[in-house]
């Protein structure tokens, strides 16, 4: 197990493959992670102990508060921030193996983007393309008026037809943070798309409705 100490804390890497990688991050309290993006790291986050409070996008970031037992995907090109609130966190993550694809934004201890891995290569940050006012008011107009299907995965794969140059724009996870967003700005006025579920969970919910009949 290798232990790697942090400005806001330090991590345990306690698996280190070429497919998968695991860590055991503890954040002290008030600290904070940079602000950053993967370009090809794909990670899920599981809280352990204490409070995340979870950034996702840039100037106007989406923020969620994790408890213990709540979990996160962080899928590739999302712009996100751990903060440990001030009781601390501990977070156990799995990823893809790509330590050192790490691109800083902003960074409250003045690391830059090269310096997340040792022997990591200087590279130009790429610019991660944001939300058009176009997709947004789109979003928002699905939001009122409940389009089918309402659902994170039916919005994206409709929003790719409708704006076809901002693909990268539009994942399920991309899609519920700005439903978040949205839904937070308008005092509860608008809802927030409903998690995808497949045929099996529909028949299962099915069946427990009817039980209690």
């Amino acid at each position: 197990m290798q232990i790697v100490e942090k400005p806001w804390g330090h991590e345990k890497i306690w698996a280190n493959t070429d497919r998968y990688v695991g860590k055991l991050l503890v954040i002290n309290p008030g600290h904070k992670l940079s602000k950053q993006y993967h370009e090809v790291k794909d990670e899920t986050i599981y809280v352990l102990e204490g409070q995340l409070s979870l950034e996702i996008g840039d100037e106007e970031p989406d923020i969620s508060i994790l408890e213990p037992g709540e979990a996160y995907h962080v899928e590739p090109l999302t712009i996100h921030r751990f903060v440990a609130t001030d009781k601390g966190c501990t977070l156990l993550e799995v990823s893809t193996p790509e330590l050192e694809d790490v691109v800083r934004l902003e960074d409250d201890y003045g690391r830059e983007a090269d310096d997340e891995a040792p022997g990591a290569k200087k590279r130009r940050k790429k610019k991660v393309k944001t939300w058009s006012r176009a997709a947004q008011i789109w979003l928002l107009e699905q939001m009122v008026n409940k389009v089918e299907p309402y659902s994170p995965k039916g919005l994206a794969q409709r929003m790719r037809l409708h704006f076809p140059s901002d693909l990268n724009c539009f994942t399920a996870v991309q899609i519920q943070a700005k439903a978040r967003y949205f839904a937070r700005r308008s005092n509860g006025r608008l809802l927030i798309p409903k998690r995808d579920v497949d045929r099996a969970d529909i028949a299962a919910i099915i069946k427990e409705m009817k039980s209690k009949k």
